[in-house]
């Protein structure tokens, strides 16, 4: 009889890596293809060549850091951004590994596989670390567990709005295939829905019998909605004086959320980048061209800035932002279609300027603010310490 013995730690499953270490303490650089169970991981030993680890649980992952972190060994580990929270990048930080989490992007061209993408994050990151190239990662800044949470919140209602407005579509599409075109706005709502009913009831019963489903998940839906708004108004600081009349507080709260910290915007360029509100750009040579916004940004923020300007052109028809396109928003503008849309993002990313520069107080302490809450009218924020701060060092996209 045979007996077998199994090895099953981490130095037998990674033999190439512990096999370049030498007996000082080296820099190891790995990176992480993330997959929902685990992913396809390369590692780099001191500069040496790439090492294709293949699929590696998160466990495995987790463990090889350990053995190396006590070795005395620093450990460097870089993913992307995905749709699996950031729960195993919080625990890489806690036993001592240098993560990074990165904007995704197209990293191997028109053949992508996994290991293609692990070893192209390897390579980057190793120029991002030892060679000092900043642009060739874009680390992201990662939510604390408490600021995750509040931020779903937000992001879980906009979610229930669409599946709402698409319930809503659909009952609308089927009254009017079938000849039925007295349909009211929030036809599902209880006070519109008995009288509704009894219309259709005598167009078609057909309809009562189909929509009625409808209307009780719309019902419910907006009640869900309801208690969210609740809860996003009762966890905020909004003070209905203090904050510019077309910002409610579903908005402002959405916006500071999002934004998790204004600190960590260093001037406007990285403000309107963040917002994904830059303008796309083709030159060459002398010539240079600028085109529409990229869209590589905060797509939640940019909504929720576009129809808060919106808000604001009805409520606050003084504000800055309007006065620089008199064209657009002036009392006998006659702008349409794409000059009005590209006013109007323009004012967006204004807005997001005015609300990063006008963050709390424990952050503005050489501009004399002594506010937390901001406010936008003709005098822009109702304080006469910001005055002279907000017309100094404008930058020449906004003269």
């Amino acid at each position: 009889m045979i007996n077998y013995r199994v090895k099953d730690s981490v130095v037998a499953h990674f033999p190439a890596i512990f096999k370049g270490l030498g007996s000082k303490p080296s820099v190891i650089h790995m990176a992480l293809d993330v997959e929902l169970h685990g992913g396809v991981l390369a590692v780099r030993v001191a500069g040496g060549r790439p090492i294709d680890c293949g699929k590696c649980g998160r466990i495995t992952v987790v463990d090889l850091a350990k053995e190396l972190i006590r070795r005395r060994h620093r450990v460097v580990l870089v993913e992307e951004a995905c749709g699996f929270g950031y729960s195993f990048h919080r625990q890489l930080r806690e036993i001592g590994v240098e993560a990074f989490v990165v904007a995704t992007e197209s990293l191997s061209g028109k053949r992508k596989t996994n290991r293609r993408d692990a070893a192209k994050l390897l390579d980057q990151l190793y120029d991002f670390e030892v060679n000092g190239n900043k642009k060739a990662l874009r680390p992201i800044r990662v939510p604390s567990l408490s600021e995750q949470k509040s931020r779903r919140l937000c992001r879980m209602r906009s979610q229930l709005i669409k599946v709402r407005n698409i319930l809503e579509a659909q009952g609308r599409g089927l009254m009017f295939d079938f000849d039925f075109h007295d349909v009211p706005q929030g036809w599902w709502g209880p006070r519109k829905w008995p009288k509704l009913r009894a219309k259709l009831h005598a167009h078609d019963p057909w309809l009562v019998q189909m929509l009625e489903h409808h209307q009780r998940l719309l019902s419910v839906q907006q009640q869900r909605i309801g208690e969210l708004d609740w809860q996003i108004a009762r966890e905020s600081r909004y003070e209905a004086g203090k904050v510019a009349k077309g910002l409610g507080p579903t908005t402002f709260v959405s916006l500071q959320r999002e934004a998790i910290d204004w600190n960590r915007f260093a001037n406007r360029k990285q403000v309107g980048s963040y917002i994904g509100c830059c303008p796309s750009e083709f030159s060459t040579g002398s010539k240079q061209k600028l085109g529409s916004i990229d869209r590589q940004g905060n797509r939640r923020m940019r909504t929720l800035l576009v129809e808060a300007v919106w808000r604001l052109k009805k409520w606050n028809p003084t504000w800055r932002g309007f006065k620089k396109f008199p064209h657009v928003f002036g009392a006998q503008a006659m702008a349409r279609g794409a000059t009005r849309k590209r006013a109007v993002v323009a004012c967006a990313r204004l807005l997001a300027i005015d609300l990063w520069r006008y963050k709390p107080a424990a952050s503005h302490s050489k501009s004399g603010l002594k506010t937390s809450t901001i406010a936008i009218s003709e005098d822009p924020l109702h304080l006469q310490p910001t005055n002279e701060h907000f017309g100094q060092s404008r930058d020449r996209s906004e003269q």
